[in-house]
């Protein structure tokens, strides 16, 4: 069991998905549950229980299909808190003890913008963030396992993405095929989309906050930079979900391990 707190993203356009004229991306269905469900499902796997959904784009939407799931579902839940001004909605499972507070963001705020707003609802020294558009079989408790480790500002999950095409094997002369792998996994590592965050590295960038701030390419390339970002290599199943392909995939993957 790892103690802490659960950040996750979920306020963007989802414009991969085809934008305003497709579902958000958070509660597209997958196997019939929303796919931001899937999500929480793999910290609460580790016993986590206290989760802050940075909404932005379709917040009300989003908070509608997520807190009807749960309390038509799950045992336990109900709406404990709603402040309108301070834009904030706090759900929690008596049953449980696990809790759930939404935030109702600016949809003008950027991915890091967003999760430097979470952090006053972050009692933890260290906390895990991820957005709602990804699913992994790795363990989180291994990503902050390394992260409290090395002291980083920030620890991500490095996957090696699944090449979209069949990749030739070439002889020597460039003109022969010796064997044909169909969508392998490429030879590099990418930025799996979860993450351990120290609280304090990341408040001292609170103090200089702007919109357009960027996750990846502000926070991220900064704690970079400064030789404070760490990652965690996992060569399992990750998949992330930005076209109906690839909800068509995850379900198959869901259903095979039941």
């Amino acid at each position: 069991m790892i103690d802490g707190v659960v950040v996750i993203l979920a306020g963007g356009r989802s414009l991969r998905m085809g934008g305003a004229s497709s579902t958000p991306k958070p509660i597209v269905q997958v196997c019939q549950k929303p796919l931001i469900i899937h999500v929480i499902n793999l910290y609460r796997d580790q016993r986590l229980k206290n989760f802050v959904i940075c909404l932005g784009f379709y917040a009300e939407t989003v908070f509608r299909v997520i807190s009807h799931y749960l309390q038509a579902f799950e045992v336990g839940w109900k709406v404990l808190e709603k402040k309108k001004n301070e834009m904030h909605v706090l759900m929690q499972n008596e049953r449980t003890g696990e809790s759930i507070t939404f935030l109702f963001l600016s949809k003008d705020l950027n991915t890091g913008s967003r999760l430097l707003s979470a952090l006053p609802f972050v009692p933890a020294d260290n906390f895990f963030a991820t957005y709602c558009d990804g699913i992994t079989d790795v363990n989180p408790a291994l990503v902050m396992e390394m992260h409290l480790k090395n002291d980083f500002a920030a620890t991500l999950l490095g996957v090696r993405p699944e090449v979209p095409f069949g990749v030739l094997k070439l002889d020597e002369s460039g003109q022969r095929v010796l064997d044909f792998e169909e969508k392998p996994k490429a030879n590099f590592f990418i930025n799996g989309g979860f993450f351990a965050f120290n609280k304090k590295d990341l408040e001292q960038l609170s103090n200089n906050l702007k919109p357009a701030l960027s996750l990846e390419q502000d926070i991220l390339s900064l704690f970079a930079s400064e030789k404070k970002l760490g990652v965690y290599c996992f060569d399992g199943f990750w998949k992330c979900v930005d076209t109906p392909k690839n909800i068509e995939e995850l379900e198959g993957h869901l259903l095979c391990k039941k």
